[in-house]
């Protein structure tokens, strides 16, 4: 954790003397933390790997890679699971709309951060490994922080690969919004959360139908009011919820979700046809990333680009060379394929 001997701040020093830092990862207690600067106003994103040790017994929540998003100061993706074990109260995926372990006691075996790599100023990632507490063959979550500039450009992309049992199931990607939020759906594979202040806006894709032509994955998007225990004095009561479900043979779903402040103009974010490979670009105003994940193979093959990777993200700006990042920094070519 990089702290001084003994933990906390050097002596002497002032109370604000240590920023917060840009990431974090505390991976006893399965937490980590990303910012786009040490600003109050900046974006920060907060990510659970449900993680226990001994000295973090009681932490038997099932909200393996569960994320919080403040954004320009305001609370936008909640957490309601404070008092509320089980994954339904977290921003988490379900599978076929139950917590799979639930054995009455809230005793989940333990997730992990299975893979941390930074780039500083431009890319924070995380693996969740929970397939252990989601009792599946694999359940892994990707978590990119992608940074712009200054504090006001990021995006968050969470890419869920999930294989319960080799069977068609659904799965329902949450995002639970904090009390005073509203949820709009703006279409087939579109969402809005506003705040006060600011929004997300989210996106999320699936495979397409000629990739798994047999069973082919189907996408539902919709909000609800989703019931859980207030805080402090455990009364029920319920939060403005956000689902993406992916029905198929595993779950395979990008989700895309960018802060803006209430009246900034949406970016841009289109899908390019790519055989078994999402193949996204975001449009900034003055540089566009695009984002190429290849989850059950990892095997990129499109048009002028080939790689062994299985992510990778590629910041073009007008008159510059391409920065490009993989989590394994595996080499990507530019080539006729």
């Amino acid at each position: 954790m990089n702290c001084p001997a003994g933990g906390g701040r050097p002596s002497g020093a002032a109370p604000d003397a240590d920023p917060p830092r840009p990431f974090f990862v505390g991976h006893d207690c399965g937490v980590a933390i990303a910012r786009t600067s040490a600003s109050p106003d900046a974006v920060c994103v907060q990510v659970q790997a449900q993680g226990r040790s001994h000295h973090i017994l009681d932490h038997t929540h099932g909200d393996a890679g569960h994320f919080s998003i403040f954004a320009h100061g305001e609370y936008l993706a909640y957490d309601t699971g404070y008092f509320n074990m089980d994954e339904t109260t977290h921003s988490v995926v379900l599978v076929d709309n139950q917590p799979p372990l639930n054995n009455g006691h809230s005793i989940y075996p333990a997730a992990r951060f299975s893979a941390v790599v930074s780039q500083p100023g431009w890319i924070d990632y995380l693996r969740v490994d929970a397939a252990s507490a989601k009792g599946c063959i694999w359940a892994d979550r990707h978590l990119l922080f992608l940074r712009g500039e200054g504090d006001e450009e990021s995006c968050l992309l969470v890419f869920d690969n999930i294989n319960r049992d080799n069977a068609n199931h659904a799965f329902q990607w949450q995002l639970q919004a904090n009390l005073h939020c509203t949820i709009e759906v703006t279409g087939p594979d579109a969402a809005c959360v506003s705040g006060k202040k600011n929004r997300l806006d989210c996106r999320f894709f699936i495979p397409s139908p000629e990739d798994f032509p047999t069973a082919p994955h189907a996408l539902k998007v919709f909000a609800d009011a989703h019931p859980h225990r207030q805080v402090i004095t455990g009364q029920p009561e319920t939060n403005p919820r956000l689902v993406a479900e992916d029905s198929g043979p595993g779950c395979l779903l990008l989700s895309v979700i960018v802060p803006r402040r209430i009246g900034e103009p949406a970016l841009e974010i289109i899908r390019e046809p790519a055989y078994r490979t999402f193949n996204v670009r975001i449009r900034h105003p003055h540089y566009e990333d695009q984002i190429l994940i290849a989850g059950d193979h990892r095997f990129i093959r499109i048009p002028g680009l080939k790689t062994a990777a299985e992510i990778v993200v590629i910041r073009r700006r007008p008159g510059q060379a391409p920065e490009i990042w993989t989590p394994d920094r595996l080499a990507v070519r530019f080539a006729p394929v």
